[in-house]
């Protein structure tokens, strides 16, 4: 059986994972040696609670239905998944199973895992996107060894997972969302409005979309992303380089504090931002290293799972709820 994706998780039992995003689901089916024996992407609608219950439910369905029916024909080994793994966005109480509130999908109190559960009869457990992104990369990719680490998606907003002692630290659902601490107090200049109703935050400066709105700020110009205000300082614009230094500043600035309170041996940064390399690493970690004294000075280093992390995590959540 070909796998499609170089990491795997080890052997086990066989699991399904679901990593929603906004309009789409990736999944992904791993066998009894913890390789991908199937995967793919699902363009679902999930703005509401109970359609997207229903649609969860039927794709789960669909690929264990598409695996008993290779199984029959003699297509493939028997992979029999045992149990359900799910990322979410937004607040993510995975103890509880509830997602407290998803802005992206406009969830509130959704106790996905126990519903879902139910529907298909098998366990099911749940956790933030970014959380099970950052157990994967912790266990399996760019963070593996380390005991205190943040995995940081910088993206169209900004999350952190944050590994303590080994232990990945959720408070409810609620660590970890750095892209909304309050970087600049209201009235200074540099202060925009955040999509969660504060002023100042992180992402409105040091995100993708933060980068392309301050880019068009200072120029009057769109650009399509990130990628284009990186390309645009690299060939000489001031503006496009004063709006890059800007959020390089405020985002060395929150890993600062994050230094100081957590101790971080290492930082993994992932997301489209990231793709950037260099041009974004080096800079950043010398901003952050300069605003550090006898605090541990965290190594950036990119992550190494890509797009596939959170459905890793989420495959690493359900072999813990198939244990029990």
């Amino acid at each position: 059986m070909s796998r499609q994706h170089g990491t795997a998780l080890g052997p086990g039992s066989p699991v399904l994972a679901l990593d929603i995003g906004a309009s789409s689901v990736k999944y992904a089916v791993f066998d009894d040696d913890g390789g991908i024996a199937h995967s793919g992407v699902r363009e679902l609608v999930l703005d509401r609670q109970e359609a997207a219950l229903e649609q969860l439910a039927g794709l789960v369905a669909g690929l264990v239905a598409g695996l008993n029916s290779a199984r029959a024909a003699g297509a493939r080994p028997t992979i029999r998944p045992g149990s359900v793994g799910v990322t979410a966005p937004g607040i993510v109480d995975a103890l509880s199973g509830v997602v407290r509130h998803s802005a992206n999908l406009g969830w509130r109190d959704f106790a996905l895992r126990d519903e879902l559960a139910a529907r298909l009869g098998m366990p099911v457990a749940i956790g933030h996107d970014v959380n099970l992104a950052g157990l994967a990369e912790h266990r399996l990719g760019a963070a593996r060894g380390a005991r205190n680490a943040m995995v940081t998606v910088l993206g169209t907003g900004i999350s952190s997972a944050l590994l303590v002692d080994g232990q990945l630290l959720s408070a409810g659902g609620y660590a970890g969302e750095i892209g909304h601490a309050r970087i600049f107090p209201i009235g200074d200049a540099r202060a925009r409005a955040c999509s969660c109703g504060a002023i100042g935050c992180l992402q409105t400066v040091a995100s993708a979309g933060g980068l392309v709105a301050e880019y068009a700020r200072r120029t009057g110009r769109t650009v399509p992303g990130a990628e284009q205000v990186f390309a645009a300082a690299a060939a000489g614009d001031p503006e496009a380089a004063a709006a890059l230094r800007l959020g390089i500043d405020a985002l060395a600035l929150a890993l600062a504090q994050c230094a100081a309170l957590l101790g971080p041996e290492l930082i993994v940064l992932g997301g489209g931002m990231a793709q950037a390399g260099e041009a974004l690493s080096a800079p950043l970690e010398a901003a952050l290293h300069g605003l550090l004294s006898f605090h541990r000075r965290p190594r950036l280093v990119p992550a190494e799972l890509g797009r596939w992390a959170g459905t890793f995590g989420a495959a690493l959540l359900a072999r813990e709820a198939a244990s029990g």
